[in-house]
């Protein structure tokens, strides 16, 4: 996770801390969707798009609430979160929804599960084109339609 998205996340807890949360949870997320079209030989349409969210869960006075917003500037952020906690209050109590013990956390492994593949977020324009077309030679058609996708 970036330093960014940490301190994004901390400063969410500290702030649903400090409106009243007895513990609060938060995770913040980044992703990036690229996706390549080629028909007849020609690229016919490119989507590039970026997406970031800060998921929160509450625990305020025996009630929980779990919520996530998209608006992640310091000034937004601020007051989304004192109002989840505010409504958060309004809620009925459950008494057995809790924070898991951090004892259960201890000794967990902090590896890095390698889940995105750099060599595909590093490909440039023309190496996505190159793979669109290489793919209507694979299937042995005419160069009509080709489609890549990474996330």
């Amino acid at each position: 996770m970036h330093e960014e998205q940490i301190q994004q996340a901390q400063e969410a807890i500290e702030i649903a801390l400090a409106a009243g949360a007895s513990d609060a949870w938060a995770s913040v997320s980044r992703s990036r969707e690229v996706d390549f079209s080629v028909r007849e030989g020609k690229l016919e349409e490119v989507k590039d798009a970026t997406s970031r969210s800060l998921s929160l869960r509450l625990y305020v006075d025996g009630r929980y609430a779990r919520t996530q917003t998209t608006d992640l500037r310091p000034e937004q952020l601020a007051s989304f979160v004192a109002e989840a906690v505010a409504m958060t209050r309004a809620l009925q109590p459950d008494p057995f929804r809790l924070i898991p013990d951090p004892a259960l956390f201890e000794g967990r492994s902090s590896q890095d599960l390698q889940r995105n593949d750099s060599a595909i977020r590093d490909l440039t324009r023309e190496d996505r084109l190159e793979l669109c077309h290489a793919q209507n030679q694979l299937r042995g058609e005419k160069p009509r339609g080709g489609h890549l996708s990474a996330v």
